[in-house]
């Protein structure tokens, strides 16, 4: 997979590493929410919008207190600016007297002040008529004089005398966790604010939205980047997945027959569709998925670390126990997720087979045969799919109760310890969601490990296809070949590979403007073979083929090709009409030569019909006869007005007049244009009229001359002759 996706992102990875980088914008959006949700549950509704420790405002005895009860007041007489007069302000309820506002926070700040505002909270308290815990405040209220109050006190008692209150106060709260204190603190300063008049319901109101704003940025930035990315990827998979088709299906018709046998038709098939349908996905799924999951995933256990150390051991085993059943069920199901391809090819091998079939499976009523098979090959792949199917599908539930069950176990951790004063509500629910990521991500992975084996398999099914090495290449830097004169054979030979046998043996003979050629011999001689190594679908295995006295594989494929005008056995039609099968791989063919070809090769039919060139003609040619569909065939080579025409067989579905008719039109055409002709057959009327004729037997000539000549002087041709003719019709007796 790697190799492929390698090989098809040139010019792409500018586009992948957008995705890259957006994919990680998205990632710090999704883990920024928990935190702002956690603020906004914890200083938002629980701390009434307080977010800070240190008071950003405050009245003049609580400042003188503050003062006093400091070990450095210079850092608080530093830090806090005094003003007679504040600017108007919705906060404000009414205009204040007096106010210290802070200029600037600082450690220094946090460190000189301590807990001593939660003090003075208390003295305030008990100035309201509030008892305390503490016996010895209650004693030193008790003390003062009448007009004298708590905070007033604090403001003028001596420091000998508050260092023993202010000590014994830390030591009571030492045993409370910060999240307990910072709330206490917020709480402070929420009272001292309404004490000054500030209104601290709009403060919390307007911090709930600002944060709550940031949180609906944050998500419509992650749901545009998404949606951007979706585009970005869905894009460079289907470039991708369109340029390996087309590799694909260049590279197959560039194959001879040689790698043509080494990948049957329905497998290539696969290859060319589903297999690249699998790669587009796993590509998809790459970029999509494999990028993003591992950026939340390390973000969200980075965020955890830093949140809420105590219950990290509660990510860990959730991992663990993921990680070990998502392993459990791949060592079960990969080994048929790899077999799944080769099961679909031979899904569609029987598939086409029966509908390439079709009438001989209905001729010998084998409907119900075919049926077994395909049954037995649908079963398999049906087996395989459900087995794969049903063990994935443990995944999602799996998955789920352990998702579920760990916020259980987060929720019931952290109710201690928010009874604790540990840590806050918010935190906690920051602390689930940063787990339910973590757990996402490696769901994500999850179906990535399903994807891509299957999809390394396809990708290495197309390699073998795209890296196959083709022995007969276009050899496009060769000799143009501009005309035909003659063609000679010397000392050819050739069997298939791997074969024993030869099917062709020491061929020698010369085709030229002078000799018409035909060649004839039983089922199975090698007269197909020889045509095949003259078109260079296959090169002979001993011996040389010259064109003009010079090798053929000298020459440039494609300008040897465009000189031959070759009707096969098979005559093949494409869908369309009988104009565009007539300009096939030409251009701007005149019509007059389109309807002189199809007289020439007595298609009257064609020129006979009300839609004329434009004929329709349905798939492989079903609508027309097979008659019908040779005579289109030859009307093909005839209008490319080629060097050398190549009849293979190709007058066999035609009646003895028309085949005769047909053969003195090509002859006479062949002397207007000076070209070559080779007529492979097995009918001797076929062939009879032609200056040369070759006899093969077991690939072997065993006669050369023409008609009349070989009728005396071989045997072989004299009994296919006799077969096919009376002697009267020979114009001979034999002895």
């Amino acid at each position: 997979m790697g190799k492929i996706f390698r090989r098809y992102t040139k010019g792409l990875r500018l586009i992948i590493l957008m995705i890259a980088c957006l994919l990680f914008a998205q990632a710090q959006f999704e883990l920024s929410l928990p935190d702002y949700m956690s603020n906004i549950v914890s200083n938002g509704i629980q701390n009434k919008g307080i977010d800070y420790q240190v008071p950003k405002v405050l009245d003049e005895k609580t400042y003188q207190a503050l003062v006093n009860m400091s070990d450095n007041p210079q850092v608080i007489e530093r830090n806090y600016k005094h003003l007679t007069k504040v600017n108007k302000s919705d906060y404000f309820k009414h205009q204040p007297s007096t106010l210290y506002v802070l200029r600037k926070d600082s450690k220094q700040l946090d460190q000189a002040l301590k807990h001593n505002l939660l003090l003075i909270q208390g003295f305030k308290s008990i100035d309201d008529g509030q008892k305390v815990n503490d016996a010895k405040l209650m004693q030193l209220k008790a003390k003062l004089p009448p007009k004298m109050s708590m905070l007033d006190y604090l403001i003028v008692a001596p420091k000998a005398q508050l260092k023993p209150i202010v000590d014994n106060f830390e030591k009571q709260i030492k045993g409370y966790g910060d999240s307990a204190l910072a709330t206490a603190m917020s709480g402070s300063i929420t009272e001292l604010y309404k004490e000054i008049g500030i209104n601290t319901d709009r403060l919390q109101y307007d911090y709930i939205i600002r944060i709550g704003s940031k949180m609906l940025a944050l998500t419509l930035g992650a749901v545009i980047i998404a949606i951007i990315v979706s585009y970005l990827a869905t894009l460079c998979a289907t470039k991708m997945s369109r340029k390996i088709r087309h590799d694909l299906f260049t590279k197959i018709i560039s194959f001879g027959n040689d790698e043509l046998n080494e990948f049957s038709n329905a497998s290539l098939i696969t290859r060319t569709t589903n297999d690249v349908q699998q790669m587009q996905f796993a590509i998809i799924s790459t970029l999509r998925i494999v990028f993003y999951s591992p950026i939340i995933g390390i973000g969200a256990i980075i965020r955890v670390m830093n949140s809420s150390v105590s219950m990290v051991w509660i990510i860990s085993v959730v991992v663990i126990v993921i990680i070990g059943f998502i392993g459990i069920i791949m060592m079960i199901c990969m080994p048929k997720v790899k077999k799944m391809q080769a099961i679909l090819d031979k899904l569609n091998l029987v598939l086409r087979e029966n509908l390439n079939g079709m009438l001989v499976v209905r001729a010998f009523h084998n409907e119900k045969k075919e049926e077994e098979r395909f049954d037995e090959a649908n079963q398999n792949c049906s087996k395989t799919q459900y087995f794969t199917t049903t063990r994935m599908g443990l995944l999602v539930p799996v998955i789920s109760f352990i998702m579920n069950g760990t916020s259980v176990l987060i929720i019931w951790m952290g109710a201690h310890q928010i009874n604790d004063g540990i840590i806050q509500i918010g935190e906690m629910m920051a602390f689930m969601q940063y787990t339910m990521q973590i757990i996402m991500s490696f769901m994500m992975v999850t179906m990535i490990a399903v994807v891509l084996p299957r999809a390394s398999v396809a990708a290495k099914r197309c390699l073998n296809v795209l890296d196959q090495d083709v022995k007969i290449n276009l050899n496009e830097e060769g000799i143009e070949l501009k005309h035909i004169s003659e063609i000679t054979f010397e000392h050819v030979s050739f069997k298939y590979p791997q074969a024993k046998e030869y099917v062709l043996k020491d061929l020698n003979f010369t085709i030229n403007k002078d000799l018409s050629t035909a060649v004839i011999g039983s089922t199975g001689c090698g007269k197909t073979t020889l045509m095949q190594l003259l078109i260079r679908l296959y090169d002979p295995s001993e011996g040389v083929i010259k064109i003009n006295g010079i090798d053929l594989k000298k020459y440039n494929l494609k300008s040897v090709r465009a000189q031959m005008g070759i009707v096969f056995q098979n005559a093949s039609l494409f869908k369309g009409d009988v104009y565009s099968n007539l300009s096939y791989g030409l251009e701007n063919v005149d019509q007059k030569v389109m309807e002189k070809a199809l007289k020439e090769a007595c298609a009257d039919f064609v020129l006979d019909s009300k839609e004329g060139l434009h004929y329709p003609i349905a798939q492989k040619g079903s609508n027309v006869s097979g008659g019908q569909r040779q005579r289109i065939a030859i009307a093909r080579a005839l209008v490319r007005h080629p060097q050398l025409y190549v009849f293979d067989d190709s007058f066999s579905a035609l009646d003895f007049k028309t085949d005769a008719k047909i053969r003195q039109n090509i002859m006479n055409t062949c002397k207007q244009e000076d070209a070559l002709l080779l007529i492979i057959g097995q009918r001797i009327a076929t062939i009879m009229n032609c200056k040369q004729i070759l006899v093969l037997d077991e690939g072997k000539i065993v006669g050369c001359g023409n008609h009349d000549f070989l009728l005396k002087n071989c045997p072989l041709y004299e009994k296919i002759a006799a077969s096919q003719f009376s002697k009267e019709e020979l114009g001979y007796e034999k002895e």
